[in-house]
């Protein structure tokens, strides 16, 4: 089946976009809207990111697609510090989860489909202060056959500065 994306971005001086879907190469268009393919039954996942100059991108904004009710993802993150103790996370600014370093990873963690979530990471040498929050937004999309077409708004967090974490891996378990 061929599926529709359309976004939105509140910030009008973006003038490139790109996407992929799962590991393929990327797509870079000044549309916003791109055409693929999905296959019922399978978890798929988009990636797209947003740049003004066409060379710098911000971070990755992940759209998972499913025909399912819930999904099981995964991801992590890169510390680019020595001697970090403790990462901790939160989603949609619920309680954190600490993680004892160097293990740079979580999940999976069952999420419903439909929402948009913020995923923060933030990275501590002691476990008591802590540096300020990385994150990136997560779109999950339930997929409806009579309806191939997706739009969802690239929130603000989709800004063109470095960030701590690179989202990764959404997949059905």
């Amino acid at each position: 089946e061929k599926v529709r994306l359309s976004w939105s971005h509140e910030d009008d001086s973006v003038s490139y976009y790109r996407w992929r879907r799962g590991n393929e190469e990327w797509n870079i268009t000044p549309e916003l809207e791109a055409q693929s393919f999905y296959r019922y039954g399978d978890v798929e996942i988009y990636h797209i990111e947003a740049s003004y100059d066409g060379e710098s991108w911000s971070m990755d904004h992940p759209i998972l697609i499913t025909d399912k009710d819930t999904v099981a993802v995964s991801w992590s993150w890169k510390n680019e510090s020595e001697g970090v103790g403790f990462h901790r996370y939160r989603i949609n600014e619920g309680d954190w989860t600490i993680i004892n370093a160097p293990n740079t990873e979580t999940g999976p963690i069952e999420l419903a489909v439909g929402e948009q979530y913020r995923i923060e990471v933030q990275a501590s040498f002691d476990g008591k202060k802590w540096s300020g929050s990385s994150f990136s937004m997560l779109t999950t999309v339930k997929m409806d056959k009579r309806k191939p077409f997706i739009s969802f708004e690239l929130s603000s967090s989709i800004s063109l500065s470095y960030a701590l974490y690179d989202f990764y891996n959404g997949h059905n378990m």
